[in-house]
């Protein structure tokens, strides 16, 4: 039953229609019980059904004082609870198993999450339920498509756990061939990335060797920098005795040729014997091999040569200890990733099974009919309810809340004329008090005023009284230009309180 039938319904489901309640209108009267009239036979509601399926109904908020007059109805609406029940306890078995997925392990905690998680899946359904009790068909229609939205997105909640766990021997051995690829390619990129030589390539297998690199100290390149700087010197220190041998050997011939009497044109003069020109060749040549060190820059080469042999030597022993130490790096690094035999979570099955849909038709098929199947089973409490359409339930509920309306309306009518005489009633009131309080203070202050005058002409006439005797006992004034009759001294006009007063006054 919808919430706004809870409005017009008491606590046991009884239309509140005709029913005086305890407010301004002062307390209902008791109704006589001699006047009442026993409803005939088919008027009289059934007999409560048995205590279990009541306790039952109680989930799909039905009112069980309206199923008394309807019966009938009571079996579907236990069946109905019943569904709820058993999507309920999917939902629960569902969370379970996801909680596991997600955990890698099953623990003792699971179950009370499990339980909490079924009873608001039933708290839920049970809302849905009954929200579209009490409707007509049109209505029905517009507010179920909202409540089938909802179910089916907690349907794929629910279904995916079961789905993972129908799949789970698939779906684990993609895991682990996944892990295991995945450790055998990292495993090459580093040893590429990281020579025993000691070089480091910008490159390798296609990719970068930036994020592959190893903080292993290289004995064996440093002593290869040795090895390449020695053979580049000996081999440069090589080609200046070489050009100098042979410019010595042709000095060494010219001088042979010389004391030997061979004519060379432009180099020899052809005389035989220790000459003059003989002589001079032979200073010539002696000139050049003291300004030229041949023979000490042959030993250097002969040394260079001995040094180059005992490092490769010691390249070799070097070699070795860094592979040893690049393969403990490498470990090192491997270790910092998921071992293959680790638990696994929520999200590594769902792209296991997503790999597994996209690879194989058959199982992407069957993930999904599973799916929807799981999703069919948690909207069947709004589907059940949906497809019964307009039920004697439904219909007998649309009237009492109708009904309930009908009196809520009038009640809140009368109270409201109630009201606005009550309004009215305190309105006059307070006018006629403001009146009289208006009245009451006009009078007031006319009395003041009349008070404040009295006062006011009798303090005039005080003045008046003491100026007069002042002036009898002074004499008379005479009034210039006439006769010296003796007339009396007018006393001085002054003004009081607003008012000129003298002698006229």
């Amino acid at each position: 039953m919808s919430d706004s039938a809870a409005e017009f319904l008491d606590g046991d489901g009884t239309l509140l229609i005709g029913q005086a309640t305890p407010d301004e209108f002062g307390a209902a009267p008791a109704p006589d019980a001699s006047e009442e009239v026993p409803p005939p036979a088919w008027l009289r509601a059934a007999p409560p059904g048995p205590p279990a399926a009541r306790v039952v109904r109680v989930l799909t908020g039905v009112n069980e004082r309206v199923l008394d007059s309807l019966p009938t109805e009571r079996p579907r609406y236990t069946a109905l609870a019943c569904v709820m029940i058993c999507t309920a306890a999917i939902g629960g078995v569902s969370m379970f198993f996801a909680l596991g997925e997600v955990m890698g392990t099953v623990n003792g905690w699971f179950v009370p999450l499990a339980l909490f998680w079924a009873a608001f899946v039933l708290c839920l359904d049970r809302w849905l339920v009954a929200s579209m009790s009490g409707r007509r068909f049109g209505a029905k229609i517009a507010t179920a498509v909202l409540r089938l939205f909802v179910a089916m997105i907690f349907g794929f909640i629910i279904a995916e756990p079961l789905v993972l766990r129908i799949f789970q021997t698939a779906v684990v051995a993609q895991i682990r061939t996944d892990r295991t690829e995945h450790l055998a390619q990292l495993r090459g990129q580093l040893e590429a990335c990281n020579p025993a030589s000691g070089q480091q390539p910008a490159t390798a297998n296609g990719m970068g060797c930036s994020d592959y690199r190893l903080a292993v100290i290289s004995v064996a390149a440093q002593i290869q920098e040795q090895i390449d700087a020695l053979q580049s010197s000996t081999q440069s220190l090589q080609n200046t005795v070489n050009s100098e041998t042979a410019q010595a050997n042709q000095l060494n011939a010219v001088v042979n040729e010389e004391c030997n009497g061979v004519k060379v044109p432009g180099v020899t003069t052809g005389g035989f014997g220790d000459g003059p020109a003989c002589h001079q060749d032979q200073q010539a040549y002696q000139a050049f091999e003291n300004s030229h060190p041949i023979t000490s820059q042959n030993a250097e080469i002969s040394s260079n040569d001995a040094k180059i042999t005992a490092l490769q030597v010691q390249e070799t022993a070097s070699a070795t200890s860094q592979q040893q130490q690049i393969s403990t790096a490498i470990t090192k690094r491997l270790a910092l990733e998921t071992p293959v035999d680790a638990p696994i979570g929520l999200i590594e099955r769902l792209n296991a099974l997503s790999q597994l849909s996209a690879a194989n038709t058959a199982v992407a098929a069957s993930a999904w009919l599973l799916r929807i199947f799981f999703v069919l089973i948690d909207c069947l409490p709004v589907l059940v309810k949906f497809s019964s359409g307009q039920t004697p339930y439904d219909e007998q509920t649309g009237s009492l809340i109708g009904e309930s309306k009908s009196v809520y309306e009038l009640r809140r009518e009368a109270r409201l004329k109630v009201a606005k005489k009550q309004i009215d009633a305190e309105a006059g009131a307070m006018l006629v008090d403001a009146e009289r309080i208006t009245q009451l203070t006009a009078f007031k202050l006319r009395q003041h005023t009349a008070q404040l005058e009295e006062l006011e002409s009798e303090a005039i006439d005080r003045e008046f009284a003491r100026r007069m005797s002042e002036t009898a006992g002074k004499g008379t004034v005479r009034t210039p230009g006439a006769d010296s009759s003796q007339v009396p001294t007018a006393p001085i006009p002054r003004q009081m309180n607003g008012k000129v007063v003298g002698a006229n006054e």
